[in-house]
Parts: structure tokens; sequence; C-alpha cells
């Protein structure tokens, strides 16, 4: 496993990566599916064809295109609320904690890009200096 940190999408764990000869990535994700190294999700079978060398891993990756969009394929994806402090939670009121649980949960579109910018910018509130200290009340 390997667990790449991009820019947009937070760290983005995957199985298994494949380069091309002209500098193009695409990998299997540990929650399953497939995606570019950038984090976005693979949209076109060439680059599944073209990235990713003949055999069972390409054989898999081609089932899982075809297939992505069924229903008995795709689980329902998770619903995501936003809670009274203005922050994005699970429907079960659990935190979010993968930025690709969210790409799979929302259709492209505004919500999406605004649940990825709240996203982001938690993560770099987390890193940001000064937030490892104890605070006691």
């Amino acid at each position: 496993m390997q667990i790449i940190k991009t820019k947009h999408f937070g760290p983005i764990a995957f199985d298994k990566t494949w380069v091309s000869s002209d500098g193009r990535h695409i990998g299997k994700l540990t929650k399953g599916g497939y995606a570019h190294l950038s984090g976005s999700m693979v949209t076109s079978k060439k680059d599944l064809i073209e990235l990713i060398p003949a055999g069972k891993d390409r054989k898999e990756a081609q089932a899982w295109f075809e297939n992505k969009d069924k229903a008995e394929f795709n689980p329902s994806p998770k619903r995501i609320f936003l809670n009274a402090n203005g922050d994005y939670e699970w429907e079960d009121g659990t935190e979010i904690s993968d930025a690709v649980d969210i790409y799979n949960s929302i259709a492209k579109g505004a919500q999406l890009e605004a649940v990825l910018l709240w996203f982001r910018e938690k993560q770099a509130k987390k890193k940001a200096p000064g937030n490892d200290q104890i605070k006691v009340a």
C-alpha cells in the first residue's frame, strides 16, 4: 500500500500504481476504484488500458470501469450533513477523514467542490503550528 499526499484530496491510499513512459500515473485505491495520482477518479477506460499492462490487473480494472455505475456494484454512498458548528460529518455523526469518501458520496459539482475545500482547510488547520498543544480547561 502507498499513501500519496495530493494537493486537493489530501492523503490517498493506493494498493498498486502504474506509470507510463510519458509520465502518467494511475492507481488502484485501497477502498475500491481507480484514480490518477492527483486524486481525481479515472473517467476514461482508455486510461486503464494504456497504463495498466495486459493481464489480471487490467481485466479487474476494466471490469470495475464497466460496472462502476451499476447499483449492485456501488453500495449506497454515505450521506454527508452540515452540523451546527458549520462542519461536515457523516450521517451517523462520525468525522470525515478521507477525501476519497467525499468524492464517492457527492456528485460532481459545486457541492462536491465546497466539501472538498472544507476538508482541505480542515486538514491544513490540523497541521498548523500550535495545534499539537494540549489544552486544559
